[in-house]
């Protein structure tokens, strides 16, 4: 996987799944389950500390999983035609970057690099799918969260583009 080389795997002992199923409750996406849920799902998850200046992914990477950010700030970048890099957000605790790879499985298309020391709860594609095998309700319903984020997204973005195009 991608990740393993920019970010060190926090131990178990130092992150337990309740404790990340507590800080999973920060997360707004995650607001409609409750903590037992929270806890089913942190049991899929896998807990990363990274360093400022660490990519957590890199655009154009084949994405194999979403994360979330549980302290630190992370920046979406994407690469400009001159090779330099362009801002798209800024994002922090409680949010996610790298949904569209969990739901579609495709290249990423943009960067998300520490802009601080961060920590960040990941689940990948075969965490996601042993979630499904065990808890479908539960499953669904993230996938269900994650579309209609997306779906936000795009909306802002189309927002954005046709204020461009205007001015």
């Amino acid at each position: 996987m991608e990740l393993l080389n920019n970010l060190e795997l926090i131990d178990v002992r130092e992150f337990s799944t309740k404790s990340l199923a507590g800080e999973l409750d920060d997360f707004s996406l995650l607001a409609d389950m409750d903590f037992q849920e929270k806890e089913m799902l942190a049991r899929q998850m896998h807990v990363y500390r990274a360093t400022a200046g660490a990519d957590i992914f890199g655009e154009g990477d084949q994405g194999v999983f979403i994360c979330f950010i549980l302290d630190g700030k992370v920046e979406l970048i994407k690469d400009t035609d001159d090779g330099r890099h362009k801002r798209l957000t800024l994002v922090g605790p409680g949010k996610t970057v790298g949904e569209m790879a969990l739901i579609d499985g495709e290249r990423r298309s943009a960067s998300a690099r520490c802009v601080t020391d961060a920590n960040v709860a990941v689940l990948t594609k075969i965490g996601f799918d042993k979630l499904a095998e065990a808890h479908l309700a539960l499953a669904f319903k993230l996938m269900w969260r994650l579309a209609k984020l997306v779906s936000q997204r795009l909306r802002q973005t189309t927002g954005m583009l046709v204020d461009h195009l205007a001015g």
